[in-house]
C-alpha cells in the first residue's frame, strides 16, 4: 500500500505532522488487533494526547481516518501510480 500521509494530513488541518495517519494505516494493515479494537484505542490515545491543545485538535486528528480512504492505493513495493483507491480505517 502506498499512502500519502501528508496528503491526508494536510487536508485534516495538521500541516505536516502524519503520526496520527500512519497510526491508523498501522492499525488498518498490520492485523495486530481487531480493526474496531484498535480504532477505538488509537481514538482514545489521541483524545487523551490533544486533549489539552482544545477539541478542534482533537477533531482533525480523529478525521484523518476519514481521509484514509482517498489516499491510500494498493500498490507494489516501489510503485505508487496506481489510482485504485482502498478504502483504509475509521469513519466519519
Amino acid at each position: 500500500f502506498a499512502i500519502d500521509g501528508y496528503a491526508v494530513a494536510t487536508s485534516a488541518g495538521l500541516g505536516r505532522l502524519i503520526n496520527s495517519v500512519m497510526q491508523a494505516c498501522f492499525f488498518a494493515l498490520a492485523d495486530v488487533l481487531p480493526q474496531d479494537e484498535a480504532f477505538a484505542a488509537l481514538r482514545r490515545s489521541i483524545t487523551e494526547s490533544w486533549g489539552k491543545r482544545g477539541p478542534e485538535v482533537v477533531k482533525r486528528n480523529l478525521s484523518t481516518g476519514c481521509c484514509l480512504g482517498r489516499s491510500a492505493r494498493n500498490s507494489p513495493a516501489g510503485h505508487t501510480n496506481d489510482t485504485e483507491d482502498q478504502a483504509i480505517g475509521g469513519t466519519c
